[in-house]
């Protein structure tokens, strides 16, 4: 979890020097989580488990925010994030247009694009010499 402060006007603000960090381990943990939810499940098992498929967007919520943020105040890192464009995207779908979201194709990022996703976010994460932020 992310601590935050509060800014002299009420905001929240967060160090911008933990910014990237913390943004990545967002998205690595939260990609690690729904690869061990979806596991080995099948489509059909994906498609019959209700409860597995709302944690997924869940998370998807999660990692997509995160990849706006990255992408808003650290450009240069979001250009080393593979189809972070579509991340952001799809992030939004869920929000704002979740009775949309086609579990079907949800398997399918799960099954193809994570796992590239959790590897980008973990060489970012060594490259910046930052672990996981401390508990």
């Amino acid at each position: 979890m992310r601590s935050f402060a509060l800014s002299s006007n009420g905001s929240r603000a967060m160090s911008s020097a933990r910014d990237a960090a913390i943004w990545l381990e967002d998205i690595r943990s939260a990609s690690a989580k729904i690869l061990h939810y979806v596991g080995d499940r099948s489509l059909d098992e994906f498609l019959a488990d209700e409860a597995c498929q709302l944690i997924v967007e869940r998370l998807m919520i999660t990692l997509g925010e995160a990849c706006v943020q990255i992408r808003r105040h650290h450009p240069g890192i979001a250009l080393q994030i593979p189809d972070i464009s579509q991340i952001c995207a799809t992030r939004n779908r869920f929000v704002h247009g979740y009775w949309t979201i086609d579990p079907v194709l949800l398997f399918g990022m799960c099954a193809v694009q994570l796992p590239m996703l959790r590897e980008a976010a973990e060489r970012l994460l060594d490259q910046c010499g930052s672990g996981p932020p401390p508990p």
